[in-house]
């Protein structure tokens, strides 16, 4: 249960931008910039770099639900981001992705953890100006929603395989507020979550 009484049922993020629709809109809307507009990073990039950060931050909701964006993006049954998440030397990356990775760690760790050794080390790479920016903004963006979503408690969906069609929905049609998880998917979930909860207060 969250923290706070929500106007909503709605888990993770959704619950909260629904709350509040002045700062939900507005945080969608920088999501949105963020992940889906001009970048020299792919789509498929940024959103593995919040799933990553999402990961280093113990976010299970923000991990679970932009890992399944990314797959749903590379359309590699999840490959890439598995071997990600486990170890980014073995995953198969370009040298650029895992040293904008390595830099996201940094900044997920706090910014002044990030060094200039660090940006050179992802300009030898080959990360330009841009790259490196945009890494570092999603990152930082992501730490900021981990923290929003975790320290009110919002609720998780039950299962990682309920991340996939929501997931498939945010891959396709991005982050508009206010369908930022198609409606039908989310009032199934709510369904889900609530036989849940009831079979739990029965304990």
């Amino acid at each position: 249960m969250p923290f706070i009484q929500l106007n909503n049922q709605f888990p993770g993020i959704e619950g909260l931008l629904l709350n509040k629709p002045a700062t939900g809109k507005a945080i969608c809307g920088f999501v949105q910039q963020a992940l889906r507009g001009k970048s020299s990073l792919s789509t498929a990039e940024r959103e593995m770099i919040a799933a990553y950060t999402s990961y280093l931050n113990h976010c299970e909701y923000c991990q679970n639900i932009h890992t399944e964006i990314a797959s749903a993006l590379l359309k590699d049954n999840g490959d890439a981001m598995s071997c990600m998440i486990g170890n980014i030397g073995e995953a198969s990356l370009s040298s650029k992705m895992k040293s904008l990775l390595q830099l996201a760690a940094k900044v997920q760790q706090g910014g002044m953890n990030v060094t200039e050794q660090d940006i050179n080390n992802a300009r030898i790479h080959g990360a330009n100006d841009s790259d490196i920016h945009d890494a570092v903004m999603v990152a930082a963006m992501f730490c900021f929603i981990n923290r929003y979503v975790d320290g009110l408690r919002t609720d998780r969906f039950v299962d990682k395989e309920d991340y996939q069609q929501p997931a498939k929905q945010l891959a396709r049609f991005g982050y508009h507020y206010p369908n930022f998880i198609a409606k039908f998917f989310m009032k199934k979930m709510l369904k889900k979550l609530n036989v849940i909860k009831a079979i739990a207060s029965q304990e």
